[in-house]
């Protein structure tokens, strides 16, 4: 079965540099936070690290004493199993309800489910779906 919420992810903004990754998970681990999703890309001089956690709060605490520029977005995170479909099953209802998908990425939670973040053109409809 397949579930939605919404959520924040925080979005940080960064120099491109070698070892930002390294810095910005070592300074969430010093906080004690747990990454439950992340994506990530070079833009030429910049960098933009997408992340969602297990404490948002402290994420961006800690984040912002180590000097990073972070904001936080609202998203859909859904949880389904890990089978054959259930991405297909879900982008099909999205598109039934008339929402456009403006991104998306997915990360493996456990062996038996995935999860996957949606921006949408209604992030509350698409919740409501699921």
């Amino acid at each position: 079965m397949t579930t939605a919420r919404i959520a924040d992810q925080i979005v940080i903004d960064a120099p491109t540099k070698v070892g930002l990754l390294a810095e910005l998970t070592t300074t969430l681990l010093g906080a004690g936070v747990n990454i439950v999703a992340i994506m990530g890309h070079d833009m030429a001089e910049e960098a933009e690290v997408v992340v969602i956690t297990d404490d948002n709060e402290r994420a961006v605490e800690a984040l912002g004493k180590a000097g990073a520029t972070v904001r936080l977005e609202p998203v859909v995170v859904m949880t389904m199993p890990d089978e054959l479909g259930a991405l297909n099953e879900a982008a099909q209802r999205i598109g039934e309800a008339g929402v456009n998908i403006h991104w998306m990425y997915a990360t493996a939670s456990d062996s038996s489910h995935v999860t996957v973040v949606f921006s949408t053109a209604d992030n509350e409809k698409v919740a409501g779906l699921f």
